[in-house]
């Protein structure tokens, strides 16, 4: 399977507007069968990252899509 099932591109994520970005910039898509880790300390933002490309936490992004069958 081609088509990813999820893509980000160009996210960047922070709490306030006035409070520095957790993420900057930040890139990539996941395939069908594909597994992703993200690897890390407490606190470094791993659900964060997650969270923001499924609607759950605010993202400032220049493109995000979702496969319609997640």
């Amino acid at each position: 399977m081609d088509r990813a099932m999820l893509w980000l591109e160009d996210g960047s994520f922070r709490y306030r507007s006035d409070a520095p970005f957790i993420f900057y910039h930040i890139s990539f898509s996941i395939k069908g069968g594909e597994v992703l880790a993200l690897l890390g300390r407490n606190g470094v933002g791993k659900s964060t990252l997650l969270s923001c490309p499924m609607g759950f936490s605010p993202l400032v992004l220049q493109g995000i899509e979702k496969y319609s069958q997640i």
